[in-house]
């Protein structure tokens, strides 16, 4: 049982990274100020909608929408998912994981 978590928290650990490194590398033209279609432009729209919430719409972004603000929770994502691989603090990471 304890073989079959720390592998399965280990690939759970290497997907985050991957997939959050990922992310990141493609975040400035695809979510930044200046991509596709930018994270703070889309908040903007959201605050307008009469009785929208953080229940509707739950992301950390609603406490600061700039571009260091992304690159803060990708970095948080990846430093969870390289804590998680390395089976440091576990439920943390997850925590963090989850929250980013």
């Amino acid at each position: 049982m304890r073989h079959t978590r720390r592998l399965f928290l280990g690939l759970l650990g290497l997907t985050a990274v991957v997939a959050v490194g990922s992310f990141w590398s493609q975040l400035p033209g695809l979510s930044g100020s200046r991509g596709i279609a930018p994270a703070a432009g889309y908040l903007a729209a959201a605050r307008r909608v009469p009785g929208l919430s953080f229940a509707d719409l739950p992301t950390l972004l609603w406490l600061a929408d700039g571009d260091w603000m992304l690159h803060l929770l990708c970095a948080v994502g990846v430093v969870s998912g390289a804590l998680l691989m390395l089976q440091l603090a576990p439920r943390a990471a997850l925590v963090a994981l989850w929250a980013s």
